[in-house]
């Protein structure tokens, strides 16, 4: 199943699909060993289809996250449909083929309680105000340190 961790124990996966991971440092069994719930970094959804906004936010995300990285609505959607639960996602508000408020109504639908931050170079007006609906907005150019650092406390918790 998509989404699935192999050799997981299915209460962590239930945990983990629900969003709400083990908050406290455990040890649960799986094949090959134990896995150590400390060690395992949180998984964030980041899409834009600037390479180089991606390069430059995903390097910083990495340092405390796993990075999955999209550069458009389809590849957004798809990895959320193969590679999720995230504990967060970034969404570029113009990526080509539509929007990130395409992409997070349709991770809402997938995980209702699921924190969704935005980041633009300059999205028209109305993208922003129904982005400022779903979750935070973002400056591209000058508020990356705010959004790593917001990416870092909702993921932690």
């Amino acid at each position: 199943m998509p989404g699935d961790l192999p050799g997981v124990s299915a209460g962590l996966r239930a945990r983990v699909r629900e969003g709400a991971p083990a908050r406290s440092c455990e040890r649960t069994g799986f094949e090959g060993g134990e896995l150590d719930w400390c060690s395992v970094k949180r998984r964030v959804l980041l899409a834009d289809d600037s390479p180089v906004a991606r390069a430059a936010v995903g390097a910083r995300l990495r340092t405390t996250c796993d990075v999955i990285e999209a550069d458009s609505v389809a590849a957004a959607k798809e990895a959320a449909r193969a590679d999720g639960p995230f504990a967060a996602a970034v969404l570029d508000l113009d990526l080509g083929d539509g929007t990130g408020v395409d992409v997070a109504r349709d991770l809402r639908a997938l995980s209702p309680s699921l924190p969704i931050a935005f980041f633009s170079a300059g999205a028209p007006a109305a993208v922003i105000d129904s982005a400022r609906g779903i979750g935070r907005v973002f400056a591209k150019s000058a508020d990356v340190d705010a959004l790593v650092s917001w990416v870092a406390s909702v993921s932690a918790s």
